[in-house]
C-alpha cells in the first residue's frame, strides 16, 4: 500500500523507520508544516506537502499515519476517511469520547479502516502477558499496577505543557497504563478516584487514579511529566503474577505461578512500529475496517475513562 505521513515531528520518523520495512509498503507523500524543506532529500521518490490539502487529495495515497499533535487528531482523521484513505492515528485519537465516536461512524459511513495507534498493544511481550491474563493461569485478577512518567523540562511553549495543544500527563503519557487496564479487565470501572496536580498553565503535571470495577478487582495508575517513572506493570491474579518492565515498549517479563518464576525477553522488531503497521496492513487486506487486537471499542474505552478523570479533576 501507499502511505502518506501527516505531519512529522519527533514520532514520525521512528515510525518511518519501521513502515520502510514491512513487505510491501511504501511512503508515497509526507506533508508537515514545519519541516517540508528538509524532507525532499530524505525522501527522493515521495511527494512532498508543506500543507495537508494536498494530501488529502493525493489519489495515489491508500493510507495515512497521522502524527500530528492530539488537538487536531479529529480534523485530520476525518478529513483524510472522507477524501477515501484509511487512516491510523497516533494515539490518543480522541481527546473525549465525542471526537473518538465523531472518528468512527465516519469510518463506519466510508467503509474504510481506522485504528487508534498504541504501538503497546501491538508489541510480543505485551501480546503474551495478555495470553497468559486470559488463559487464567495467574488465576482471576485482582488488581493491575502500572506507572509512566517522564521529566519534561518546563517549557510552556513545548506541547505537553499547553492545554491549546491537548498537552498534560493524561492524554501523552496516562493514555498507556489505561489502554493495558482496559484490555486486562474488558469493562469499564464501576468508579474513580483521582488526585492530580494542575499546574498554571492548566496541563495536568501528574495524575494517579484508582479503579474500582464491579468485581471486586481494582487498578492503580500514575502518569506525570515532572518525574521519571520505571514504566513498570504489574498483575496480580489470585495464583500468582506477570510483570512487565517499561510496558509501554516491553521486552522483559518476569512470571510467578503458585511460586514459581520465570524470566523471558520477548524483543520487537525495528523500531517496534513494525507490529501495528503489520496488522493494520494485514486487517485491511481482510477487509475490515477495525483492528481485532485495537478495535474501535477500545478506542472508546480509553476515551470514556480518560474523560470520566478529567471530570473528576475539573
Amino acid at each position: 500500500m501507499n502511505w502518506g505521513l501527516l505531519g512529522y515531528g519527533n514520532i514520525t520518523p521512528n515510525f518511518a523507520t519501521s513502515l520502510k520495512q514491512v513487505e510491501g509498503q511504501n511512503i508515497a507523500a509526507i506533508a508537515s508544516y514545519s519541516n517540508a524543506g528538509k524532507l525532499a532529500s530524505e525522501y527522493p521518490d515521495a511527494s512532498i506537502y508543506d500543507n495537508y490539502d494536498e494530501l488529502y487529495a493525493d489519489k495515489e495515497v491508500d493510507i495515512v499515519y497521522i502524527g500530528t499533535t492530539h488537538n487536531f487528531h479529529v480534523d485530520n482523521v476525518i478529513n483524510c476517511l472522507e477524501n477515501g484513505k484509511h487512516v491510523l492515528c497516533e494515539k490518543p485519537m480522541g481527546i473525549n469520547p465525542e471526537e473518538a465516536q465523531r472518528m468512527i461512524d465516519c469510518a463506519k459511513k466510508n467503509n474504510l479502516f481506522l485504528m487508534e495507534g498504541l504501538w503497546m498493544c501491538f508489541l510480543p511481550a505485551y501480546r503474551y502477558m495478555m495470553e497468559v491474563v486470559r488463559s487464567g493461569d495467574i488465576g482471576e485478577v485482582k488488581l493491575v499496577r502500572a506507572d509512566f512518567g517522564f521529566l519534561f523540562p518546563r517549557d510552556d511553549s513545548h506541547r505537553v505543557w499547553n492545554p491549546k495543544l491537548a498537552g498534560g500527563s493524561l492524554l501523552d503519557l496516562g493514555v498507556y497504563p489505561i489502554a493495558l487496564v482496559n484490555d486486562v479487565f474488558g469493562m469499564l470501572p464501576e468508579s474513580i478516584a483521582v488526585a492530580a496536580n494542575i499546574v498554571d498553565t492548566g496541563v495536568d503535571e501528574s495524575i494517579a487514579a484508582q479503579f474500582k470495577y464491579a468485581t471486586g478487582a481494582s487498578a492503580q495508575i500514575y502518569s506525570a511529566l515532572s518525574s521519571t517513572t520505571p514504566g513498570q506493570v504489574i498483575i496480580y491474579g489470585e495464583r500468582g503474577w506477570i510483570q512487565l518492565d517499561e510496558f509501554y515498549k516491553g521486552q522483559n517479563l518476569k512470571l510467578n505461578i503458585d511460586g514459581k518464576i520465570k524470566e523471558l525477553s520477548l524483543p520487537f522488531e525495528s523500531t517496534g512500529y513494525f507490529h501495528e503497521i503489520e496488522d493494520a496492513v494485514k486487517s485491511i487486506e481482510s477487509g475490515k475496517i477495525e483492528s481485532q487486537l485495537f478495535s474501535h471499542w477500545h478506542s472508546m474505552m480509553n476515551a470514556d475513562v480518560v474523560q470520566r478523570i478529567f471530570n473528576e479533576i475539573k
